[in-house]
Protein backbone atom coordinates (compact mmCIF):
# COMPACT_ATOMS: atom_id res chain seq x y z
CA UNK A 1 0.00 0.00 0.00
CA UNK A 2 0.98 3.38 -0.38
CA UNK A 3 -0.20 7.28 0.05
CA UNK A 4 -0.95 9.06 -2.97
CA UNK A 5 0.75 12.69 -2.78
CA UNK A 6 -2.10 14.18 -5.19
CA UNK A 7 -5.52 12.56 -3.55
CA UNK A 8 -3.49 11.34 -0.49
CA UNK A 9 -5.62 8.43 -0.71
CA UNK A 10 -3.89 5.22 0.69
CA UNK A 11 -3.88 2.96 -2.21
CA UNK A 12 -2.46 -0.35 -3.43
CA UNK A 13 0.69 -0.75 -5.78
CA UNK A 14 -1.32 -1.75 -8.76
CA UNK A 15 -2.76 1.76 -8.51
CA UNK A 16 0.67 3.28 -9.24
CA UNK A 17 2.34 3.42 -12.69
CA UNK A 18 6.00 1.99 -12.59
CA UNK A 19 8.81 4.17 -12.01
CA UNK A 20 12.47 3.07 -11.60
CA UNK A 21 13.61 5.28 -9.41
CA UNK A 22 10.37 5.97 -7.17
CA UNK A 23 9.76 4.86 -3.68
CA UNK A 24 8.74 1.39 -3.93
CA UNK A 25 9.11 1.17 -7.51
CA UNK A 26 6.13 2.98 -8.46
CA UNK A 27 5.41 6.65 -8.58
CA UNK A 28 4.43 9.09 -6.45
CA UNK A 29 1.05 9.86 -7.77
CA UNK A 30 -1.75 7.17 -8.83
CA UNK A 31 -3.15 6.71 -12.08
CA UNK A 32 -6.31 8.15 -11.41
CA UNK A 33 -4.23 11.55 -10.72
CA UNK A 34 -1.86 11.07 -13.18
CA UNK A 35 -4.72 10.73 -15.95
CA UNK A 36 -6.46 13.45 -14.43
CA UNK A 37 -3.48 15.90 -15.00
CA UNK A 38 -2.98 14.97 -18.31
CA UNK A 39 -6.97 15.81 -19.12
CA UNK A 40 -6.18 19.30 -17.98
CA UNK A 41 -2.99 20.03 -19.83
CA UNK A 42 -3.52 18.02 -22.68
CA UNK A 43 -1.95 19.98 -25.26
CA UNK A 44 0.84 20.85 -23.03
CA UNK A 45 2.05 17.34 -22.23
CA UNK A 46 2.11 16.82 -26.11
CA UNK A 47 4.00 19.77 -26.92
CA UNK A 48 6.29 18.99 -24.26
CA UNK A 49 6.52 15.67 -25.33
CA UNK A 50 7.39 16.03 -28.67
CA UNK A 51 9.98 18.65 -28.06
CA UNK A 52 12.08 16.14 -25.66
CA UNK A 53 11.34 13.70 -28.71
CA UNK A 54 12.98 16.16 -31.25
CA UNK A 55 15.70 16.82 -28.73
CA UNK A 56 17.06 13.46 -28.19
CA UNK A 57 16.17 11.50 -30.99
CA UNK A 58 19.15 9.56 -31.66
CA UNK A 59 19.02 8.86 -27.82
CA UNK A 60 15.91 7.62 -28.61
CA UNK A 61 17.20 5.45 -31.10
CA UNK A 62 19.59 4.20 -29.78
CA UNK A 63 18.07 2.68 -26.35
CA UNK A 64 15.13 1.09 -29.16
CA UNK A 65 18.06 -0.85 -30.74
CA UNK A 66 19.32 -2.01 -27.38
CA UNK A 67 16.42 -3.12 -26.14
CA UNK A 68 15.44 -5.01 -29.29
CA UNK A 69 18.89 -6.60 -29.39
CA UNK A 70 18.38 -7.80 -25.65
CA UNK A 71 15.05 -9.39 -26.36
CA UNK A 72 15.15 -10.19 -30.38
CA UNK A 73 13.49 -13.98 -29.36
CA UNK A 74 10.75 -12.91 -27.15
CA UNK A 75 9.92 -9.77 -29.82
CA UNK A 76 9.77 -12.09 -32.59
CA UNK A 77 7.80 -14.65 -31.28
CA UNK A 78 5.43 -12.17 -30.17
CA UNK A 79 5.00 -10.51 -33.46
CA UNK A 80 4.57 -14.15 -35.07
CA UNK A 81 2.29 -15.71 -32.54
CA UNK A 82 0.09 -12.03 -32.93
CA UNK A 83 -0.16 -12.02 -36.50
CA UNK A 84 -1.11 -15.80 -36.77
CA UNK A 85 -4.46 -14.59 -34.21
CA UNK A 86 -4.84 -11.16 -36.23
CA UNK A 87 -3.39 -12.15 -39.57
CA UNK A 88 -6.67 -10.15 -41.66
CA UNK A 89 -6.86 -7.38 -38.45
CA UNK A 90 -3.05 -6.60 -39.44
CA UNK A 91 -3.33 -6.14 -42.89
CA UNK A 92 -6.37 -4.15 -42.87
CA UNK A 93 -4.70 -1.62 -40.54
CA UNK A 94 -1.42 -1.54 -42.84
CA UNK A 95 -3.85 -1.09 -46.00
CA UNK A 96 -5.66 1.91 -44.33
CA UNK A 97 -2.38 3.21 -42.94
CA UNK A 98 -1.08 3.14 -46.52
CA UNK A 99 -3.52 4.55 -47.97
CA UNK A 100 -3.90 7.83 -45.55
CA UNK A 101 -0.08 8.11 -45.82
CA UNK A 102 -0.45 8.01 -49.32
CA UNK A 103 -2.64 11.18 -49.58
CA UNK A 104 -0.29 13.71 -47.63
CA UNK A 105 0.79 16.79 -49.38
CA UNK A 106 3.80 17.32 -49.60
CA UNK A 107 4.16 19.69 -46.52
CA UNK A 108 2.83 16.94 -44.46
CA UNK A 109 4.84 14.68 -45.82
CA UNK A 110 8.01 16.82 -44.94
CA UNK A 111 6.68 16.78 -41.70
CA UNK A 112 6.71 13.44 -40.63
CA UNK A 113 10.27 12.79 -41.94
CA UNK A 114 11.35 15.62 -39.53
CA UNK A 115 9.14 14.03 -36.73
CA UNK A 116 10.33 10.95 -37.36
CA UNK A 117 13.83 11.31 -38.37
CA UNK A 118 14.75 14.75 -36.22
CA UNK A 119 18.13 14.22 -37.02
CA UNK A 120 18.13 13.17 -40.62
CA UNK A 121 19.17 9.71 -40.64
CA UNK A 122 17.15 6.30 -40.90
CA UNK A 123 18.21 2.67 -40.13
CA UNK A 124 17.72 0.77 -43.50
CA UNK A 125 16.15 -2.42 -42.64
CA UNK A 126 18.03 -4.89 -44.97
CA UNK A 127 21.84 -3.87 -44.12
CA UNK A 128 21.08 -2.15 -41.06
CA UNK A 129 22.87 0.73 -41.42
CA UNK A 130 22.38 4.50 -40.33
CA UNK A 131 22.54 6.47 -43.44
CA UNK A 132 21.22 9.61 -44.57
CA UNK A 133 17.66 10.06 -46.02
CA UNK A 134 18.88 10.80 -49.83
CA UNK A 135 19.97 7.12 -49.64
CA UNK A 136 16.22 5.86 -49.73
CA UNK A 137 14.34 6.13 -52.02
CA UNK A 138 10.41 7.76 -51.83
CA UNK A 139 7.86 5.07 -50.78
CA UNK A 140 4.67 7.51 -49.99
CA UNK A 141 2.70 4.70 -48.36
CA UNK A 142 5.27 4.06 -45.50
CA UNK A 143 5.08 6.38 -42.51
CA UNK A 144 7.85 8.40 -43.40
CA UNK A 145 7.00 8.25 -47.31
CA UNK A 146 10.99 6.61 -47.55
CA UNK A 147 11.42 2.68 -48.60
CA UNK A 148 12.67 0.45 -45.52
CA UNK A 149 15.79 -0.63 -47.19
CA UNK A 150 18.30 1.96 -49.06
CA UNK A 151 19.15 2.07 -52.57
CA UNK A 152 21.91 -0.22 -52.64
CA UNK A 153 19.76 -2.65 -51.10
CA UNK A 154 17.08 -2.55 -53.04
CA UNK A 155 19.00 -2.88 -56.13
CA UNK A 156 20.71 -6.00 -54.47
CA UNK A 157 17.22 -7.46 -53.79
CA UNK A 158 16.75 -7.03 -57.79
CA UNK A 159 19.61 -8.84 -58.36
CA UNK A 160 18.33 -11.36 -55.80
CA UNK A 161 14.77 -12.77 -57.84
CA UNK A 162 16.87 -12.33 -61.18
CA UNK A 163 19.22 -15.29 -59.42
CA UNK A 164 16.31 -17.13 -58.20
CA UNK A 165 14.60 -16.92 -61.62
CA UNK A 166 17.84 -18.23 -62.77
CA UNK A 167 17.42 -21.36 -60.27
CA UNK A 168 14.32 -22.15 -61.44
CA UNK A 169 12.90 -20.99 -57.97
CA UNK A 170 9.94 -19.51 -58.14
CA UNK A 171 8.32 -20.71 -54.44
CA UNK A 172 9.07 -21.05 -50.74
CA UNK A 173 11.80 -23.96 -51.07
CA UNK A 174 10.35 -25.12 -47.62
CA UNK A 175 6.51 -25.42 -47.65
CA UNK A 176 6.13 -24.56 -51.97
CA UNK A 177 3.92 -22.03 -51.08
CA UNK A 178 4.38 -18.17 -52.53
CA UNK A 179 7.22 -16.32 -51.75
CA UNK A 180 7.68 -12.81 -49.95
CA UNK A 181 11.19 -12.91 -48.52
CA UNK A 182 14.60 -14.21 -49.26
CA UNK A 183 15.72 -16.90 -46.74
CA UNK A 184 19.79 -16.76 -45.69
CA UNK A 185 19.88 -21.12 -45.50
CA UNK A 186 22.52 -21.10 -43.13
CA UNK A 187 22.05 -18.10 -40.69
CA UNK A 188 24.05 -15.46 -40.52
CA UNK A 189 24.65 -16.12 -36.87
CA UNK A 190 25.43 -19.86 -37.57
CA UNK A 191 28.08 -18.00 -39.96
CA UNK A 192 25.99 -18.05 -43.12
CA UNK A 193 27.32 -15.44 -45.59
CA UNK A 194 25.06 -12.88 -47.15
CA UNK A 195 26.15 -14.28 -51.30
CA UNK A 196 23.26 -15.20 -53.39
CA UNK A 197 24.57 -19.01 -52.83
CA UNK A 198 23.12 -19.32 -49.64
CA UNK A 199 19.84 -17.41 -50.14
CA UNK A 200 16.34 -18.90 -51.20
CA UNK A 201 13.15 -18.03 -51.66
CA UNK A 202 10.92 -18.31 -48.75
CA UNK A 203 7.45 -17.74 -47.11
CA UNK A 204 6.88 -14.77 -44.06
CA UNK A 205 5.60 -17.89 -42.25
CA UNK A 206 8.53 -20.68 -42.96
CA UNK A 207 11.10 -17.69 -42.64
CA UNK A 208 9.84 -16.57 -38.99
CA UNK A 209 9.62 -20.18 -37.84
CA UNK A 210 13.13 -21.14 -39.05
CA UNK A 211 15.50 -17.88 -37.75
CA UNK A 212 18.92 -19.11 -36.70
CA UNK A 213 17.74 -22.67 -36.39
CA UNK A 214 20.25 -25.72 -37.60
CA UNK A 215 19.56 -25.33 -41.26
CA UNK A 216 19.61 -29.53 -41.05
CA UNK A 217 17.47 -29.31 -38.09
CA UNK A 218 15.12 -27.28 -39.88
CA UNK A 219 14.98 -29.08 -42.81
CA UNK A 220 14.22 -31.93 -41.51
CA UNK A 221 11.19 -30.55 -39.90
CA UNK A 222 10.04 -29.00 -43.56
CA UNK A 223 11.17 -31.63 -45.70
CA UNK A 224 11.29 -34.73 -44.03
CA UNK A 225 12.37 -37.83 -45.11
CA UNK A 226 14.02 -36.03 -48.42
CA UNK A 227 17.59 -36.26 -49.70
CA UNK A 228 18.81 -32.68 -47.92
CA UNK A 229 22.28 -32.69 -49.47
CA UNK A 230 20.35 -33.10 -53.11
CA UNK A 231 17.56 -30.70 -52.52
CA UNK A 232 20.69 -27.98 -51.25
CA UNK A 233 22.11 -28.79 -54.57
CA UNK A 234 19.34 -28.34 -56.71
CA UNK A 235 18.80 -25.19 -54.63
CA UNK A 236 22.01 -23.74 -55.63
CA UNK A 237 23.30 -23.88 -52.54
CA UNK A 238 27.01 -23.99 -51.39
CA UNK A 239 26.59 -26.26 -48.30
CA UNK A 240 29.69 -28.44 -48.37
CA UNK A 241 31.94 -25.81 -46.35
CA UNK A 242 29.29 -25.46 -43.59
CA UNK A 243 30.53 -25.78 -39.58
CA UNK A 244 27.38 -26.66 -38.34
CA UNK A 245 26.53 -30.32 -36.71
CA UNK A 246 24.68 -32.51 -39.09
CA UNK A 247 21.05 -33.64 -37.41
Amino acid sequence: MKVCTGCHELKPLAEFNKAKHGALGVSARCKDCFHEYYLKNKEHVKSRTHAWAAANGAHIKAQGQRFYEQNRESILEDRAEYYEVNRELVLARVDLSAKRNAERSATELSSDQERLHPDGLKRCRKCKQWLNLQAFSLKRRTADGLNPNCRDCDNRGVRTIASFDERGLDKCVYCMGAYEHADHVLPTALGGLDLMENLVPACARCNHKKRDKNPWLWLSICRPGEDHEALLDSWGIEWRGWRVERI
